[in-house]
């Protein structure tokens, strides 16, 4: 069997080193993720030892790839993928979710995960402010440490919560711009954010801060650099009359479903086991 580590907190060394081959998919700069210097170094180290001690090493980001280039040169660069099934726009006339009915437009929304270390509090508010006679929906759990009461204090922010997985095209499809307002840090410059493929598929409006796997795609996302550049460009996705963009952004995301993305790592898993038993076939 092949040893593949997801998670850097896995004490797998005997599984790496008794494997025929081990695999560290590594989608995320961890260290970044905390401001605790002990955190840091703890996260750094076992990273680097994956990294060192794994046959092959699989990338989610162009910088977490070049970052790691010296510590093992079997990678590949494999970003996020999409579940087409979830994402796609829902067929005509399948009526928005309830509570994003409700809301006045335009609504401006973000789906996933809202943690401190990634969601810009003060920017949403800001957009807030310039948009009141609209709506900032955010769906999707709020853990433990973000600035959830100045978000609540807004009265044109609507924390929606959770939702299943199987509705979140419904909200998408709601939305009249989607929204990626990520604080600039280690951790969200490394990323290739699991949104990017899913806003794409919607096929919407998409506006995003300067984290640089959305600048890859200047044509289909607006980047902004600042928080007035943000609002600015919140402001020209509204006016986003394009069905060719809607159409390029849906076919972008059809070429990176999930399903071709597991197939391109098997594949590479595949060709670096044959390597590997014909060397050792060479040698006997």
């Amino acid at each position: 069997p092949v040893a593949w580590i997801y998670l850097i907190t896995y004490q797998g060394a005997p599984i790496l080193k008794d494997a025929p081959l081990s695999v560290y998919d590594c989608i995320d700069e961890w260290a970044g993720g905390t401001e605790d210097p002990s955190l840091q170094r703890f996260f750094a180290g076992l990273d680097e030892r994956l990294c060192r001690e794994s046959d092959v090493l699989f990338a989610g980001s162009r910088l977490l790839a070049e970052a790691r280039r010296e510590l093992n040169t079997c990678q590949r660069l494999v970003p996020q993928g999409v579940d087409l099934a979830h994402f796609l726009p829902p067929r005509p006339g399948t009526p928005r979710p309830e509570d994003l009915a409700a809301l006045p437009r335009p609504v401006l929304g973000l789906v996933g995960v809202l943690n401190r270390e990634r969601v810009d509090v003060p920017l949403l508010c800001r957009l807030a402010a310039a948009h009141r006679e609209g709506s900032i929906a955010l769906v999707g759990p709020a853990w433990e440490g973000l600035d959830v009461a100045t978000l609540a204090r807004q009265p044109n922010i609507h924390l929606l919560g959770n939702k299943p997985r199987e509705s979140l095209g419904a909200y998408l499809a709601g939305f009249d711009v989607c929204l990626l307002p990520y604080l600039i840090n280690d951790f969200t410059r490394n990323i290739f954010p699991l949104k990017l493929f899913e806003y794409l598929a919607s096929g919407k409006p998409f506006v995003s801060t300067a984290v640089p796997a959305c600048s890859e795609f200047p044509r289909l996302i607006r980047v902004a650099h600042s928080h007035e550049e943000f609002v600015r460009a919140v402001d020209e996705a509204l006016r986003e009359d394009d069905a060719e963009l809607r159409a390029e952004r849906i076919a972008l995301a059809r070429q990176n479903d999930w399903d071709r993305r597991m197939r391109d790592k098997a594949r590479f898993v595949a060709q670096e086991l044959e390597r590997r038993t014909a060397r050792q076939d060479g040698a006997q």
